[in-house]
């Protein structure tokens, strides 16, 4: 009789597990596809009994079967060598499985790829890839498969409980089989994979620390489901631990790596670290490092090339990471990922082509547009844009609830130099670039100033080109930089940078007071390649409203006052009518001033911050709404400036609803000072044009309709958003009863 294949221990095999891939895990696309028997609940709950008997977490087919039970797994890699199984009878105690045995077969690619997939018990092509093997109650029982699953290519696995009874769990550990190198270095349009994915073999080798979640994680597709399933370190302290005096790492600066070796050898185009989930203890900073060698294990005397340099986290945020000019052609096996100075992330992806050693680049790589993001952006300005989740806000930007719990605030986003500045509506291209470009030009910002594009066309991203002065003030192309901004960014570009003309279409200029000079200009003739990324906001997500509202069924004629006692019929705004307010911020409309009357010594500061702006409870199309707050801001302009609903998909933050139309409610002050209801009037603002309130203006909190707008917001305060409120920011007076009521226009 064949003697059976022996057992590994279990603390044998967890410390060298890591060099294989745990190719049947439902995270890499794993999946049952058939069984010959599934009797038993799969959900384990002891002492709980459902009409079938008892509830288990596994899988328990029924008593007395003649021959055997099966279960048909479809691999996750699409062609994988073989090496290990773990046979897992986890809570199984007298009803386990005695014993099971392993066949295996390759499925052709098509079938691979069906969705509706089957794959027959008696099948022709099974090969037995384990023998069978004897098993034992709740436990775990690791076995090597023979030669046949080690040298073979396999994708789809039949277990054999022999004759029946319960199982917990099956993994198999194998090496996916990497891609074919390419013979040369690719076009740029040829899209880079994921060379660290495990699905062709990248793996983790070995990390500094795993005390909370190991660093496999890393490598699973998608964004998770919570803070479990990434990568988190125990926390460092200057002076403890293992920088404690006379420890090994006594003095040196406090971080933790991972090191992983890629599917295929390849250059490295860009890097993705995601910090999902991990809203307080994200690292500071990550820095990518990556070197060759044909080895599992790096020596520890390798030479390292960084990157990516040392680049500030955010919480919450997929960060994507261009490699430094000049190392994309390099060749690398195996990366290193620093993070600072401790902390945990949700995701690691390491985008290049296999390439095998020794090819060479027939010129050099175009400069790769990747999406825009507020810590990415830092050394050129800052970006401004709303999140979905206040605690994704960038660190050091304060976010605190406004409008009475209908928007949240996102504060001092960019800071401006001066306390006064100009706002305009400036034109600029609207044509998408994507695929290959040459830009030929660049020109150097005098002073700062912002970008906000307007939702006056069906523009959903567009295109930035910087870089940095060098130490005598030239373009220093070292740090050419391009990323695909959204809609619903804007950006601030620093005193020094150099940028390219913008195609994001009409925009919103915020600069000095004495405007926007031009600067000095360089031919560049950079190359550029922008990816098609593909879109996630819907078509009519930008489609701007028509100035004529309709109005309880009728059509507003433009008196809108509440002398006669009657409910108010907002009217479309112009610039006429709002004259005697502040400031139409739209196409054509002349550019206005942002002032403030604050004291020197207040330390007051102008600044973009973004009120992320959802329907108010009561505030219904077609209804009447109380007017019961006006607010006013005594000592600053306040502009609005709704931004754009564009988003890429599964890049960044998720895409708003389309919609939603700015409800402006405003008053003149009588002679006490307070507001007089016999002048309240009601405005409609349409995605596309914004609004200034002059200072002192009284006016209802923030109305959005239909839907959460983001609305840039340019006001001089002295609070910034982490201090308590000062009362000469704002001052808000709550009415007993309705100051005016304002009949809702119906859509």
């Amino acid at each position: 009789m064949p003697q059976e294949p022996p057992q590994i221990p279990l603390d044998e095999f967890d410390g060298f597990k890591t060099k294989f891939t745990e190719v049947s895990v439902n995270a890499l696309g794993g999946d049952v596809i058939a069984c010959s028997d599934d009797f038993f609940p799969a959900v384990y709950m002891r002492g709980s009994f459902g009409p079938n008997g008892a509830l288990y977490d596994g899988w328990e087919t029924r008593r007395h079967n003649p021959s055997y039970d099966w279960v048909i797994i479809k691999l996750g890699p699409k062609a994988s060598h073989l090496d290990y199984c773990d046979i897992d009878t986890a809570w199984f105690k007298g009803n386990e499985c005695p014993q099971s045995r392993v066949y295996g077969l390759l499925l052709s690619d098509k079938e691979f790829a069906d969705p509706k997939l089957k794959v027959k018990a008696n099948d022709e092509r099974w090969e037995e890839l384990l023998s069978t093997v004897t098993l034992g109650p709740d436990s775990r029982h690791i076995f090597k498969l023979n030669d046949r699953a080690q040298e073979g290519q396999w994708n789809c696995l039949k277990v054999l409980m022999i004759p029946d009874g319960g199982m917990g769990r099956f993994r198999a550990y194998g090496r996916p089989l990497p891609p074919k190198p390419l013979p040369s270095f690719p076009s740029a349009d040829v899209e880079p994979i994921n060379l660290l994915s495990p699905l062709i073999g990248g793996h983790v080798v070995t990390c500094s620390d795993a005390n909370f979640s190991p660093p496999v994680n890393l490598l699973r597709s998608g964004r998770g489901i919570d803070m479990s399933d990434g990568w988190e370190t125990r926390r460092s302290q200057i002076g403890r631990g293992k920088y404690a005096p006379g420890a090994p790492l006594e003095g040196q600066e406090r971080k933790e790596w991972v090191i992983g070796k890629l599917g295929s050898s390849g250059n490295i185009q860009y890097v993705e670290v995601d910090t999902a989930f991990h809203p307080g203890n994200y690292p500071v900073a990550t820095q990518i490092e990556a070197t060759y060698h044909d080895g599992e294990e790096v020596p520890a005397d390798a030479k390292w090339d960084v990157v990516v340099k040392k680049t500030p986290c955010g919480s919450h945020r997929q960060h994507w990471l261009a490699v430094e000019r000049g190392l994309e052609n390099n060749i690398y096996s195996h990366i290193r990922c620093s993070i600072y100075p401790d902390g945990g992330f949700k995701r690691l992806r390491i985008y290049g082509h296999p390439l095998a050693p020794g090819t060479k680049a027939a010129a050099p790589d175009p400069v790769i547009a990747l999406p825009l993001t507020y810590e990415q952006f830092k050394p050129y300005g800052s970006v401004i844009q709303g999140f979905s989740l206040p605690t994704s806000s960038p660190k050091g930007v304060p976010v605190t609830t406004a409008n009475q719990g209908t928007a949240s605030k996102f504060h001092r986003l960019s800071v401006l130099p001066e306390t006064e500045a100009t706002i305009s509506v400036q034109k600029a291209d609207n044509k998408k670039v994507a695929g290959s470009a040459k830009v030929p030009t660049l020109q150097k910002a005098t002073a700062p100033f912002s970008v906000i594009p307007l939702p006056t066309a069906d523009i959903q991203s567009y295109n930035l080109l910087v870089a940095q002065s060098g130490s005598d003030g030239k373009l220093d192309a070292s740090t050419l930089k391009a990323f695909v901004a959204t809609a619903g960014q804007g950006v601030t570009f620093a005193e020094g940078t150099w940028y390219a003309p913008l195609n994001c279409g009409d925009f919103v200029s915020v600069g000095p007071s004495a405007g926007v000079q031009a600067g000095e200009t360089v031919e560049a003739n950079v190359d550029v390649y922008v990816p098609e990324y593909p879109q996630a906001a819907a078509e009519d997500a930008l489609k701007v409203p028509t100035q004529t509202a309709q109005l309880n069924g009728h059509v507003a004629n433009g008196v809108a006052n509440g002398a006669s006692g009657k409910p108010i019929q907002p009217v479309p705004i112009t610039e006429k009518n709002w004259a005697k307010y502040g400031s139409l911020i739209a196409p054509g409309a002349q550019p206005a001033e942002l002032t403030n009357s604050y004291p020197a010594d207040k330390g007051a500061k102008t600044a973009i911050g973004v009120f992320r702006a959802t329907p108010k409870v009561g505030l219904v199309r077609g209804q009447s709404f109380d007017i019961k707050l006006l607010e006013r801001h005594p000592h600053t302009s306040q502009a609005f400036v709704p931004m754009g609903k564009g988003a890429l998909a599964d890049k960044g933050e998720e895409a708003l609803a389309p919609g939603g139309t700015f409800l402006a409610v405003v008053a003149q002050a009588g002679s006490d000072g307070n507001p007089d209801p016999a002048t309240v009037e009601a405005f409609l603002v349409p995605a596309g044009q914004g609004l200034i309130y002059n200072q002192g203006v009284w006016h209802h909190p923030v109305l959005m309709l239909d839907a959460t707008v983001d609305l840039a917001c340019i006001e001089t305060q002295i609070c910034n958003g982490k201090d308590e409120a000062d009362p000469s920011d704002c001052e808000l007076l709550e009415f007993s009863h309705p100051i005016a009521v304002v009949d809702v226009p119906a859509k």
